[in-house]
């Protein structure tokens, strides 16, 4: 202990006269890399140092059981080294740290041990604080970190009983009191708690020497020193980040979900496989965290021990074809969805274009979940090839509005943001990049005419970000398309990925390399000179904003970058104003006189909060966490009151299609369920009628 007391108050003599270190040589490289390519530079001062030390801390113990505070800020000897590419500096700071982890994990289990042995102490006001997005402060003293691991060992308890009881229990059977249940069962639980919180915490089980330790160390403070420059900028190790999409063929069977760990080492959907059944669905998104997996009957609840890649494997490699995944949204709504494996289609379009019909009036309807491009196999072309082809479809079918779902789309390929644009928009700017160097470049749609020249509504909403922003922005500046929803995310800017070779010299080089960079290169302006980057693009007609108190947006990060104002006079052909005034107006009669927004706006009460407190009392604690599906159930109920305002149909070419494939029928139908029950989409669609009336005849 001494030693590591020794080892924060003074700096160790750094190491001359010999080649750096691993770790040293890596984030040299990337300093180096971020110093040439990034947008803007981070100023090496007091915040910075301590915002990758916190960070790095936060990468090793996300749970914040392991350090305090008091640890953080003894590093302050070592945080001015943390950018410095010419010393060993961050290799001695690693060195130091694999003790201080091993003792501290050691610590842990001991802890952990204890306290399932001891007797389930719970009190009657006691209570723990549940965040949707994580916290992100450690506790400041020894003291106060052994209580909240108390508090969260009691928690998980609480949480695993009640999931426990609930599997055993049917339907009919009058559950038995938690208090007694817990009782009743207390050794077991205590002991399935302790294992799944040590395998979560004790990312070292499968270290077998110090050069492992090393490697995760390096990996979080890499992470650590890009997240510093922005909070799209980062670090991928390639033993640890391989792409799910690498290891397909074009005779995989697929489920069609590309899984990782995100940095509190929870299973995500990192990304969907355009054209398979997770696609089809628009159910899932990217970010939202995998609570269970069921496969062949047997269901797998503790996913915290499971690497991504096995995971993967579990699911790809089983011989059962039908899966479902429980997910949480990053709104903390949770819900089961149905996959199935299948081998994905080249040879068809990705996009399924949906009628909206109501008497005569036909109204088209594409969703897209994210902007993927044509850089892989399993597409042929890029989205904005897909969506003109439904398009083409549409036209034929003689439809007087079209509606552009980009809800929950998180972006992707920024160049499909701007051809498709070119559908709707012709020849002209699409939007204006700046990289370090501060000058503008014009990004332009060159090809003429357009396909679709009718009413357009794009629909947005806070997980609508980068491309799908893009996209929703220039058609606004340009009146082409009604925006209707949420403010969208606020990203505005754009990443690359770069190779991480052994030093500098390799920048440029084609060898394999050791790691890979995304880094921040440019920011995003609209063609008005302005950017969307912190405040999103607003709506012309807003929707009731449900997940406001969540602050899921780029402003919300400390680091975030900020915008500015381009001077640049760009020349555009502006089509003639929407009658926003005249929408929004009858959108919010509509809205006041509904009695789904009625009932809605009454229970703001019960809408997704960013913390819940919840009481450590097994005769509440039921209740307690109800709060926190309040919402979601509340909604459930709300939906079985609507009434779709229209008939949706396939266009004829895909009816055909959908009348002798028997999955694609099942597709089709699942998808009509939700938007039976999409209530924004049912205002959406009367917004559009009024539209179409008001357009000039």
């Amino acid at each position: 202990m001494l030693r590591l007391l020794l080892f924060f108050c003074s700096l160790t003599i750094l190491i001359v006269g010999h080649s750096q270190c691993k770790t040293s040589q890596r984030s040299h490289v990337m300093v180096q890399t971020l110093a040439r390519v990034h947008y803007a530079p981070v100023a090496n001062n007091v915040q910075t140092q301590e915002f990758i030390a916190l960070n790095f801390f936060l990468q090793i113990d996300p749970n914040r059981v392991l350090f305090t505070q008091a640890d953080v800020n003894n590093t302050k000897n070592f945080q001015p080294y943390f950018l410095d590419t010419l010393s060993n500096s961050n290799c001695d700071f690693i060195e130091g740290i694999i003790a201080l982890y091993k003792e501290h994990l050691l610590r842990f289990n001991e802890e952990v041990s204890t306290i399932s042995r001891a007797k389930l102490n719970f009190i009657a006001n006691d209570s723990i604080r549940l965040s949707v997005r994580g916290g992100k402060t450690f506790t400041a003293t020894e003291e106060m970190r052994k209580i909240f691991l108390e508090k969260s060992f009691k928690v998980d308890v609480l949480q695993y009983a009640l999931k426990m009881q609930e599997e055993k229990d049917s339907p009919e059977t009058i559950p038995q009191p938690l208090t007694d249940y817990i009782k009743a069962n207390e050794s077991i639980i205590k002991s399935n708690v302790a294992s799944e919180l040590i395998c979560e915490v004790d990312k070292a089980q499968s270290f077998k020497t110090d050069a492992d330790y090393e490697a995760f160390l390096m990996e979080a403070l890499l992470k650590a020193i890009a997240l510093a420059y922005d909070p799209h900028s980062a670090y991928f190790d390639m033993t640890t980040n391989k792409s799910f999409t690498g290891s397909l063929s074009s005779d995989t069977r697929s489920f069609g979900i590309i899984i990782a760990d995100n940095d509190a080492h929870e299973k995500v959907i990192a990304g969907l496989v355009p054209g398979s059944d997770a696609w089809r669905q628009n159910t899932l998104n990217v970010n939202d965290k995998i609570l269970s997996v069921t496969i062949g009957g047997k269901q797998i609840t503790d996913l915290r021990c499971i690497k991504a890649e096995e995971l993967t494997g579990m699911l790809d490699n089983n011989a059962n074809n039908r899966a479902s995944i429980e997910i949480e949204k990053e709104s903390g709504n949770k819900q089961v969805v149905q996959l199935r494996k299948e081998a994905i289609r080249v040879d068809e379009n990705v996009i399924t274009g949906l009628i909206l019909q109501e008497g005569s009036t036909k109204i088209g309807y594409l969703s897209l979940p994210a902007f993927y491009t044509s850089s892989s196999w399993y597409v042929d072309k890029g989205c904005a090839n897909d969506v003109g082809k439904e398009i083409m479809k549409m036209n034929q079918e003689g439809i007087k509005g079209m509606i552009l779902d980009l809800r929950n789309n998180g972006g992707g390929a920024m160049h499909e943001a701007v051809d498709l644009a070119g559908l709707f928009i012709d020849v002209g700017p699409i939007c204006m990049t700046v990289a370090k160097d501060g000058k503008p470049t014009i990004v332009k749609e060159l090809n003429k005419g357009t396909l679709y020249n009718g009413p357009l509504i794009v629909m947005v909403n806070g997980f609508s970000a980068s491309a799908s922003e893009v996209f929703s922005a220039v058609l606004q500046d340009n009146n082409r398309a009604l925006i209707v929803g949420q403010r969208t995310y606020g990203k505005s800017t754009g990443q690359a990925m770069f190779p991480i070779h052994n030093n500098v010299k390799q920048l440029g080089s084609t060898n394999t390399p050791l790691a890979y960079l995304k880094a921040t290169g440019f920011m995003v302006y609209r063609i008005t000179g302005k950017t969307h980057q912190n405040s999103g693009v607003e709506p012309h007609v807003s929707l009731p904003n449900i997940f406001a108190e969540l602050d899921i947006s780029e402003s919300s990060y400390s680091n975030t970058l900020q915008g500015g104002f381009v001077e640049k006079n760009l020349v555009y052909k502006k089509a003639a104003d929407l009658p926003t005034d005249s929408l929004l107006q009858r959108s919010k009669r509509r809205m006041a006189a509904s009695a789904y927004y009625l009932r809605l706006n009454e229970n703001k009460a019960i809408w997704p909060k960013k913390e819940y407190a919840i009481a450590l009392n097994p005769k509440v604690f039921e209740k307690e966490m109800e709060k926190t599906n309040a919402y979601a159930d509340f909604i459930l109920s709300l939906e079985k009151e609507l009434k779709c305002p229209f008939e949706i149909t396939a266009a004829t070419a895909n009816l055909m299609v959908i009348k002798v494939d028997a999955y694609l029928k099942t597709v089709f139908d699942e998808q009509s369920k939700m938007l039976q029950k999409d209530a924004d989409l049912h205002e959406t669609f009367h917004i559009m009628k009024d539209l179409i009336q008001l357009q000039p005849k």
